[in-house]
């Protein structure tokens, strides 16, 4: 299992966005494509780091057609990866 500071910006947002739309939930199932958009990515980058992040074991597949949930280790590492990003953004500030 990767921790939260093992992510790069683009997985940690990602991730911090399905904890967001699970509403810190790990039965919840939402579509990896909508949260993809929340942080700005196309279907094809949002695929990608969802993947990542199943590799990782934070993230698992719930239907074939892109429903995806939170597994109980990527709701751990959410909070930190939230935190990460509130970090990363208040830098670019």
């Amino acid at each position: 299992m990767a921790a939260a500071s093992d992510l790069n910006p683009q997985e940690a947002a990602y991730l911090g966005a399905m904890v967001a739309a699970c509403q810190d939930d790990p039965n919840k199932q939402v579509s990896m494509y909508t949260v993809g958009e929340q942080v700005g990515l196309d279907r094809d980058a949002a695929s990608q780091v969802c993947q990542e992040l199943i590799a990782f074991g934070l993230v698992e597949i719930k239907t074939l057609s892109g429903g995806v949930g939170l597994t109980a280790e990527g709701l751990a590492a959410g909070g930190g990866a939230a935190d990460s990003r509130m970090s990363a953004e208040g830098e670019r500030m």
